[in-house]
C-alpha cells in the first residue's frame, strides 16, 4: 500500500465520521411563533390535533378565522384559548 492510498484512507474516514457526526446531531428547535396569527397548521399544533381536524372544527362553526385571503386560514390565540375554555 503506497503513502497516496493511506492518505486516501484517512480522508474517506475523516469525511465519513463528519457526515456520522452530522447525522446523529441534535435536531434543531422548532421555530419558534413571532405572528400574531397562527396558521392552520399552527393552530392545529396549538389544539393538539390534525389540520384536517382544524378545518372540521371550522365547518362545523366550532372556530372562527379570520377575515382574510380566501383559502388561508388565520387564527389568534385567544379565539383558539375561547374554544378550549368551553
Amino acid at each position: 500500500m503506497t503513502d497516496q492510498d493511506i492518505d486516501t484512507l484517512i480522508r474517506l474516514r475523516n469525511r465519513d465520521a463528519d457526515w456520522v457526526r452530522a447525522w446523529f446531531a441534535a435536531p434543531p428547535p422548532p421555530p419558534t411563533i413571532t405572528s400574531p396569527y397562527l396558521t392552520a397548521n399552527e393552530a392545529a399544533v396549538y389544539l393538539r390535533t390534525t389540520t384536517q381536524g382544524v378545518y372540521s372544527l371550522v365547518k362545523r362553526r366550532q372556530i372562527k378565522p379570520l377575515p382574510g385571503r380566501r383559502g388561508r386560514l388565520l387564527f389568534t390565540r385567544y379565539d383558539l384559548d375561547k374554544y378550549l375554555t368551553r
